[in-house]
């Protein structure tokens, strides 16, 4: 679903992450797991979502990780807001599912539009 070259920059990206929170363990009373938590919450909540769902259009891979963070930020906190509207607790867990549910759908739509137009 993802090829080789559209996955690097979110290695890329999570590797820039991680390096920021090894840097501010080192730097600052911070703990570690603290640190490591936040840096993976920027890249799920943040990048994700929004990478997923603009692998629809034909974008570089840099525009995809720029224009991705306010399409993520903006989906999700619809997303959740909509979920507490309903009245489904909001939690950790119901965070991490709308996320997945939103990157999923990226990766979904984008293999149902590749399928539909080649043929």
């Amino acid at each position: 679903m993802i090829t080789k070259e559209e996955l690097k920059p979110l290695i890329i990206t999570a590797s820039i992450l991680a390096f920021a929170a090894l840097i501010g363990t080192i730097f600052t009373p911070t703990s570690w797991q603290g640190m490591f938590s936040l840096a993976f919450a920027i890249f799920a909540y943040i990048i994700l979502p929004g990478y997923c769902i603009l692998l629809n259009f034909n974008l570089t891979s840099l525009e995809r990780t720029i224009f991705g963070m306010p399409i993520s930020i903006t989906l999700v906190s619809i997303a959740l807001y909509s979920v507490d509207i309903i009245g489904i607790p909001l939690s950790r867990l119901t965070t991490i599912t709308i996320i997945l549910i939103i990157s999923i759908i990226g990766l979904v739509l984008r293999k149902y539009t590749t399928t539909t137009s080649s043929s």
